[in-house]
């Protein structure tokens, strides 16, 4: 019964709020009684309790659904550890993360016409709505302001179920869990990357929807976030297709009509009359990541969602060759989706070495884009057999001083929230 009601409540939410679907489809659901009410844990596995599911209509459960794959998508977690959050005061900080995805859940379920779910909200502490966590957790600690263990407050901004019990997921398993979908023994939740593109193709179909549907569309909180999270890679968009476009060629397909070339199926009719061709526009692009011992967990994963970008907002439809480098090609694989980019590596780090490697592939590519921490050797001047563009996004910055001037450097977007 519970199961049936859970997944008919991620399908309310996949229908009245599409921009969340991707994310919180891609995340394993496990139904548990180690649970009291809902919660997430920082690979993104969502357990919530039969009970819960039973007694709640189906829209407030669409509702916790929504308050539990904010808190991942707003990187509470991560955010809290940031902030220095100590043990002592993590339910504060919960309180805070709560109080900043659920005034806008209130606003957003209202104009819904859906009741409110069992929330907390800045109300109940007579504070202002509108606020990032943060500043809530700050008021909280000036002012001294008691907080209880009340119903309603989930703790997933202090890591969720596997916060409180330290035997995860998998433990729940044991002790009479039952999952929604198959979740693999040891391999619970998201990896690193998915959860970065999560991020990133969540907020661009925030942005999307609220460019099609206008202003006031999608809740404020929700839209600042989404707009923090577009607003550099709309950049790098700009000046990618730039160079994209000075490398342009054209090439058989579906596409525009050209009198370049002659048609290469025969007239059926064998008629005299000469007929157009189709060509599509594209751009062969190369992607070199570093893989040295200096890029971090979260800088694979930046990689790996700048891949993702490049794929579905520069050439969707179109491969990309991705190499892992670090003083030597490590892995190589054409691509058209991020998903299936494999990184290998670990050692010194020699970019030079792979923008040539890149640079003598074949095709020959019209842009090679580097993705790098920006700590590593670059080749000081243009070699003068390099006819493609260079662009290094740089997952760390203040590294852009290290990048020569003839190549294109280009903060990434922060990999977390």
């Amino acid at each position: 019964m519970a199961r049936e009601r859970l997944r008919a409540a991620r399908l309310w939410v996949a229908t009245h709020r599409p921009y969340y679907a991707e994310a919180l489809f891609s995340c394993p659901v496990v139904i548990t009684e180690e649970v009291e009410r809902f919660g997430i844990t920082p690979p993104w596995t969502i357990f919530a309790n039969p009970h819960i599911g039973e007694r709640l209509p189906i829209e407030q459960l669409a509702g916790l659904f929504i308050h539990e794959i904010n808190h991942a998508l707003r990187g509470h977690v991560e955010r809290g550890r940031r902030l220095g959050v100590p043990p002592q005061n993590m339910m504060v900080w919960n309180y805070a993360a709560d109080f900043e995805i659920n005034d806008d859940l209130a606003a957003d379920l209202a104009a819904a016409g859906v009741p409110l779910p069992e929330l907390i909200f800045p109300e109940d502490l007579d504070m202002e709505p509108g606020q990032l966590a943060e500043a809530y957790y700050q008021q909280i600690l000036d002012n001294a302001i008691p907080v209880h263990l009340i119903e309603g407050c989930c703790e997933s901004a202090g890591g969720g179920p596997d916060f409180l019990h330290p035997h995860s997921a998998e433990g729940c398993s044991e002790s009479g869990g039952d999952s929604d979908f198959p979740v693999p023994r040891g391999e619970e939740g998201l990896d690193p990357a998915r959860r970065e593109q999560l991020r990133r193709r969540t907020a661009q179909a925030v942005a999307d929807h609220e460019r099609e549907a206008g202003a006031g569309s999608v809740p404020v909180g929700l839209a600042r976030w989404a707009g923090r999270r577009t607003a550099t890679a709309a950049d790098w968009r700009r000046i990618l297709a730039a160079e994209l476009r000075k490398g342009i060629h054209r090439r058989p397909g579906a596409g525009d009509w050209t009198w370049t070339r002659p048609p290469r199926r025969p007239d059926p009719d064998n008629s005299p009359l000469l007929r157009p061709d189709t060509t599509r526009s594209t751009a062969d692009i190369a992607v070199v990541i570093d893989t040295s011992g200096s890029m971090k967990a979260k800088d694979h994963a930046q990689a790996v969602a700048e891949v993702d970008a490049i794929l579905t907002r520069a050439v969707p439809g179109e491969a990309v060759a991705v190499y892992s480098f670090d003083t030597q090609t490590q892995a190589a694989q054409t691509v058209q989706s991020a998903r299936r980019v494999r990184l290998a590596g670990g050692g010194g780090t020699d970019m030079e070495a792979g923008i040539h490697t890149a640079a003598q592939a074949r095709p020959r590519p019209a842009v090679i884009i580097v993705i790098t921490d920006g700590y590593t050797l670059w080749p000081p001047a243009r070699p003068a057999s390099l006819t493609a563009a260079v662009i290094a996004v740089l997952t760390i910055p203040g590294t852009a001083q290290h990048v020569p001037q003839w190549i294109t450097s280009i903060q990434a977007c922060a990999p977390s929230p």
